[in-house]
């Protein structure tokens, strides 16, 4: 700690069915008061009712890159990704997913401590990604005219890139 940061707190806050008191926090300049209108306003008596929902985390999302390997054979690749990690936490830390499930028919695959996992599939078919209870799934399609793309949890602004091509 060098102590190049300066900054102090007063607060006197009761949680009880809202908040009341007040709070100031100051830190290198930058000052804060409380209670927020979430938490003066809340129902509940204390706890998660009276937290700012705004700044709780959200669950990151697995993504998943499919590679067809073969006829029929995927290398599927499973991460996630954490912002707002590092000092300044602007940094972007991505780590593969250790025992993520894919779920492919009756079958389901793990992936490996790389988060790779090999998938062989008889026909066309659109799997779904599951990793844990703290990571949001996502589904990644395996096909004959698959092409390598990354895949997340929300839909493509081009809606569906993830599809297979359409027979006209």
């Amino acid at each position: 700690m060098t102590g190049a940061n300066t900054g102090s707190d007063n607060i006197d806050i009761t949680y009880n069915h809202g908040a009341t008191g007040h709070s100031t926090s100051t830190y290198d300049g930058h000052t804060i008061t409380g209670p927020m209108p979430q938490q003066a306003t809340a129902t509940g008596s204390g706890g998660p009712h009276t937290a700012c929902p705004s700044a709780l985390p959200k669950e990151p999302a697995v993504q998943a890159t499919v590679t067809r390997l073969r006829h029929g054979t995927y290398k599927v690749k499973v991460t996630v990704s954490i912002a707002g990690m590092g000092a300044n936490e602007a940094a972007i830390d991505t780590q593969p997913v250790y025992d993520a499930t894919i779920h492919a028919g009756r079958a389901n695959v793990h992936t490996n401590a790389k988060g790779i996992a090999i998938v062989t599939t008889r026909k066309a078919r659109r799997v779904r990604i599951t990793a844990s209870d703290t990571l949001q799934p996502t589904t990644a399609y395996l096909g004959p005219r698959h092409l390598t793309r990354k895949l997340g949890h929300r839909p493509s602004p081009d809606n569906g890139a993830d599809a297979p091509p359409r027979r006209s």
